[in-house]
């Protein structure tokens, strides 16, 4: 069996493990059938759907920012590797450039949705 083959199914087992893992919660619960008074506490206590959002992005700053660090932290190392060589040069700048793109959309979608939440209270 050819090995690109071997590797597509193993992905696609851990895949369908992973996916199942997260929705069984949602069977064990859906239904009600769950233990009797046992309740699903809300992690996020958000209360209305801006709140829930502004949670999420929160979360996804907490996790992007030290991400950014890492990624700027291994472009550097990329460079020290690089010695000059022009084609090792080329891929730190890619990596650093990929990076600082990857930092843009994480803190751009934390300030656009500020932004909105601003306007969405101020016409309220």
């Amino acid at each position: 069996m050819n090995l690109l083959k071997i590797r597509y199914f193993v992905s696609l087992i851990f895949n369908f493990a992973f996916l199942a893992f997260l929705a069984a919660p949602i069977f064990v619960y859906g239904q009600g059938g769950g233990a009797p008074g046992a309740t699903i506490k809300n992690p996020i206590q958000a209360s209305s759907f801006p709140e829930f959002i502004r949670s999420i992005l929160e979360i996804v700053v907490q996790i992007g920012v030290p991400v950014v660090v890492l990624g700027i932290i291994f472009s550097g190392f990329l460079f020290v590797k690089a010695q000059g060589k022009s084609d090792e040069l080329k891929t730190a700048k890619e990596a650093f450039f990929y990076t600082l793109i990857g930092a843009g959309i994480v803190l751009g979608a934390f300030v656009i949705a500020e932004a909105i939440q601003g306007t969405v209270d101020q016409l309220r």
